[in-house]
């Protein structure tokens, strides 16, 4: 990792399973670079600020408040396409006009099955506002 240039050593950090590691990861490899540097051209110019940025950008990472952008990937049967993605425009007609509405029926007959992938390191931990026997409301505030 010592002679990656930072586009190489954020990318390889980024293949780790957390932030946390990632991060660590990245400084490791800055700390690494700093001192070959020092040792060479006797000077201590470090990046690390620029090197967490990078790897926390790259891993999907904003702070609370900003505008995240990420994908999600979606494995469903393809009848249920057209009112799952009806249903993801709805939301955001809702949010642009400044709606508040709260329903989902997910089909429990074991047709509506589908699968979901994104970053491990996005936060999918949130408790909902209100639970009534699985009956879940999610409030971001």
């Amino acid at each position: 990792m010592i002679r990656m240039n930072i586009d190489e050593a954020v990318k390889q950090a980024c293949e780790k399973p957390t932030l946390l590691e990632a991060l660590t990861d990245i400084c490791i490899w800055e700390s690494e670079r700093v001192v070959r540097q020092a040792r060479t051209n006797k000077q201590w110019e470090t990046c690390f600020r620029v090197c967490l940025k990078e790897v926390m950008e790259k891993y999907g990472y904003k702070p609370k408040g900003g505008i995240m952008k990420f994908t999600i990937q979606c494995e469903i049967k393809d009848r249920w396409v057209p009112h799952f993605l009806s249903m993801l425009r709805y939301m955001e007609h809702l949010g642009r006009i400044g709606a508040s509405r709260s329903s989902l029926y997910a089909d429990g007959d074991g047709d509506f099955r589908p699968k979901f992938k994104w970053n491990p390191a996005l936060s999918s931990e949130a408790k909902p506002a209100d639970d009534r026997r699985g009956d879940r409301l999610y409030d971001a505030g």
